[in-house]
């Protein structure tokens, strides 16, 4: 069934919409930006993104979802990106630009706002993944950036980033937390008042847990860093 959006304060029919920049656009020493921004016009229960080059940042906001893209580029083309729905989930998808050499910059960061509860599945090659105040279900990939998490009241998440760090702050007592760190830090902070069963593992680096533990508790929390510690502490 095809679903209708809206794009930059126009209905748009068709599932899927690819978004070129619109809005202010300007060239510089670094190549073009451009800045995209548009609202989805039905309710979204889940949002996954994938992207190769670009921050995502993510903050808790009643009303409709909104994105905005702010591109870069120095290739000819601008970056590729598509945004589908599909039933209740928005996927956002950024694909590069057309026949880019390796030197050339050609990213896409992006700025959304969701009611709390949403789920999001977040993934980005390289840029970070920033997310606050969200209660959802959280899977964040970050393959060179890392991921900073804060505010949250989300039951479940696992965060990775592949060069760089993890820094989960609740605001609520998590269920399942896993936590891993190829090159940089994981910090997490808890709550008062609960007992985990915590697995920490460090390659390199200290490793601090200041925190309540009980390996029966259903609550659970698995950190790992290849380099640069641990730490899971208490608010």
């Amino acid at each position: 069934m095809a679903a209708g959006l809206l794009l930059s304060g126009c209905q748009t029919s068709g599932n899927t919409v690819n978004v070129g920049p619109s809005g202010d656009s300007q060239s510089s020493g670094q190549g073009q930006t451009a800045t995209a921004s548009y609202t989805i016009g039905q309710p979204v229960v889940r949002i996954a993104h994938q992207g190769r080059a670009g921050k995502v940042t993510v903050t808790a906001k009643d009303g409709p979802v909104a994105v905005t893209e702010n591109a870069r580029w120095s290739t000819k083309e601008k970056p590729v990106t598509s945004h589908t729905v599909e039933g209740d989930t928005l996927r956002l998808r950024e694909d590069g630009c057309p026949n880019r050499e390796s030197n050339q910059v050609c990213q896409v960061a992006w700025d959304i706002t969701a009611p709390a509860g949403t789920v999001l599945e977040l993934d980005t090659g390289a840029g970070g993944i920033e997310v606050r105040g969200v209660a959802g279900k959280l899977t964040l990939r970050a393959g060179a950036g890392g991921v900073e998490a804060r505010d949250l009241r989300s039951r479940a998440v696992d965060a990775n980033a592949g060069a760089g760090g993890v820094e989960l702050d609740f605001a609520e007592a998590p269920d399942e937390v896993a936590a891993k760190a190829g090159a940089g830090g994981v910090e997490i902070a808890v709550p008062a008042g609960a007992s985990y069963a915590v697995r920490a593992k460090v390659g390199a680096g200290s490793k601090t847990v200041d925190v309540p533990q009980d390996p029966a508790s259903p609550k659970r929390i698995k950190a790992e860093s290849g380099a640069g510690g641990v730490e899971i502490t208490t608010r």
